[in-house]
């Protein structure tokens, strides 16, 4: 991801950076705080926009329901059926959850660019 974002940055192309804290499954957790580190330093070094999510992108949601409606949630998209993508899409879609601040402040982010870096 961070090779693709430089490679748009030196095209002045708009970068923003959605990432998880957690990294890749089968990383170790010093290989993801280094990874972490890259892409903080290169969006705060090229003024780039970067948000990370604490766990992930489920957990987002987790977090902004109660327990009862995540578990609600959980059994309307089960991960058998869609998988763990496809069910983070179908909640995303969903009309009756509202979405998580750190991904409204990123879609309004990009919402606003005009196609030239700034």
């Amino acid at each position: 991801m961070l090779k693709f974002a430089k490679i748009a940055a030196s095209f002045n192309i708009p970068v923003g950076i959605i990432h998880d804290e957690d990294g890749e499954k089968g990383t170790s957790d010093e290989d993801n705080k280094t990874l972490n580190g890259d892409i903080e330093g290169f969006c705060s070094e090229n003024s780039k926009q970067c948000w990370k999510l604490d766990k992930n992108y489920e957990e987002e949601f987790e977090k902004l329901l109660n327990e009862d409606k995540w578990q609600e949630v959980c059994q309307k998209y089960p991960k058998k059926q869609y998988g763990k993508p496809g069910r983070a899409r179908m909640i995303a879609l969903d009309d009756n959850i509202d979405f998580p601040e750190k991904l409204k402040e990123a879609l309004l982010w990009l919402c606003n660019k005009d196609g030239v870096g700034s």
